[in-house]
């Protein structure tokens, strides 16, 4: 077994950060760095050093960089025998910049060229679903190349949990997202979903509509994301709904605790979890997240006894 596969493309992201207040119209002194991104290729490396078996399905580029992201995934522990190497622009590029507070003040996004993994993935698809325990699949990679995904899941069984980069994927894809296992968006996101009118809810008022804006979207159980405030979720085998609050934490970087709560998401459903359980396994590696340089929570800084209670009351 390959154990959890990741289907998605790999991105560079290059930040700029600050030394002293940021000032969007002049020159602001400070710091640039290159840092190994994309959502998929985050969420596979969470899952990756939180030590469970993970695959990445996705393409590489020549040159350092391609060598580069795919050795940082080898060390983590990800199996990269599914990573194809395309000739060119077969890694995305993300510019950013940060404020002097850490939060994203510009950005803009190159995505790669998705044809290699779309013929890839027609090609060899079946041979890696068939062998994943789930699925966690990325909308951003062509309508065509998703679709063939979940048609080869469903056919083999396998649950399928989305990831996004981009909010125009997300927006073109509502039937993809029926045909998943469990939503994680932010509530700006489920807004532009279903009701624009829920942009500026807390997590308690989302609380008191979320099953009925799921059930009339016909989507899957969904965790929405508050940031600092939390997380709202609806799952649609218990009937449950609640609200659960982030953890206290040190912030470092944010840029990718919403990419760690994801993967803590998905790491719970895999193991039994409730939705409610999984996602309290996702607020912990977003809070390690944020007390972290880089895109991930560090190695080995999951508490066992977390994870134990887990695997004890999430499977109820």
């Amino acid at each position: 077994m390959l154990g959890t596969v990741v289907v998605g493309v790999i991105f560079t992201d290059i930040k700029g950060f600050p030394i002293s207040e940021y000032a969007p119209q002049g020159r602001t002194l400070g710091g640039v760095e290159y840092v190994h991104g994309g959502v998929s290729r985050n969420v596979a490396e969470n899952i990756a050093v939180s030590g469970l078996p993970v695959t990445f399905v996705s393409m590489t580029e020549p040159g350092g960089i391609g060598r580069e992201v795919v050795d940082r995934l080898d060390r983590c522990g990800v199996n990269t025998e599914f990573i194809l190497p395309a000739e060119q622009n077969g890694i995305g590029k993300w510019m950013v910049i940060l404020d002097e507070k850490g939060d994203i003040a510009a950005q803009i996004s190159c995505p790669p060229d998705m044809k290699p993994l779309a013929e890839f993935v027609e090609a060899y698809g079946n041979a890696f679903v068939q062998d994943a325990e789930q699925i966690i699949l990325e909308l951003d990679i062509g309508c065509e190349t998703v679709d063939r995904v979940l048609s080869l899941a469903e056919r083999h069984g396998k649950k399928v949990y989305p990831v996004v980069g981009d909010l125009k994927a997300l927006l073109s894809n509502r039937d993809m997202i029926r045909r998943t296992d469990c939503l994680v968006c932010s509530c700006e996101e489920l807004s532009a979903l279903t009701d624009p009118t829920i942009r500026s809810f807390t997590p308690q008022q989302l609380s008191e509509r979320l099953a009925e804006l799921v059930r009339s979207a016909a989507f899957p159980s969904t965790v929405v994301t508050f940031g600092a405030k939390g997380c709202v979720y609806y799952d649609k085998v218990s009937e449950r709904v609640g609200v659960i609050p982030a953890e206290e934490t040190s912030v470092v970087d944010n840029s990718g605790a919403g990419d760690a709560f994801r993967a803590g998401v998905f790491m719970g459903l895999s193991n039994g979890f409730s939705v409610e359980n999984a996602s309290r396994l996702g607020t912990r590696l977003a809070a390690l997240s944020l007390s972290s340089n880089g895109r991930c929570c560090p190695a080995n800084r999951i508490p066992d006894e977390f994870l134990r209670k887990l695997s004890m009351d999430g499977r109820k």
